[in-house]
């Protein structure tokens, strides 16, 4: 996780992040990463993420995160990094919690970060896959 302060230089704050599943309900699901860095002190943050099954043109996942204030909102989450590794068997098959389809030939994926001063960035990534069958 890479940190920013005002007047200082970016830093790297380490440490392990756990992704707990909160459960679904009404369609949602809940996401609970928990982060234990020294930001500059030993320091504990949970972020809440949202999941939802959408149908918008390419798009059929919405994910929202909100992440906490970090140092009494003295500092900014700038970059992280976080891979899942947990699988699971559902009906007999191995499956894990993030999964894509490849339908047309190509993945799509959209970000849109807003921050709290209301002020928006988005991204789109197009890559090409193997549809199957």
């Amino acid at each position: 996780m890479r940190v920013a302060f005002p007047e200082q230089a970016p830093f790297t704050s380490t440490g392990p992040l756990v992704l707990f599943n909160g459960g679904v309900r009404h369609g949602t699901t809940t996401m609970y990463i928990h982060a234990y860095v020294n930001v500059p002190a030993p320091t504990a943050l949970v972020t809440v993420v949202k999941i939802k099954k959408i149908h918008q043109g390419h798009y059929g996942t919405r994910s929202i995160a909100t992440i906490p204030t970090i140092a009494g909102g003295s500092g900014s989450l700038i970059a992280f990094n976080l891979s899942v590794h947990r699988t699971f068997r559902r009906n007999g098959s191995k499956q894990g919690y993030l999964l894509a389809r490849c339908a047309t030939g190509r993945f799509f994926a959209h970000g849109t970060v807003a921050f709290a001063g209301g002020t928006p960035i988005a991204g789109t990534v197009v890559r090409p896959c193997a549809p199957a069958g």
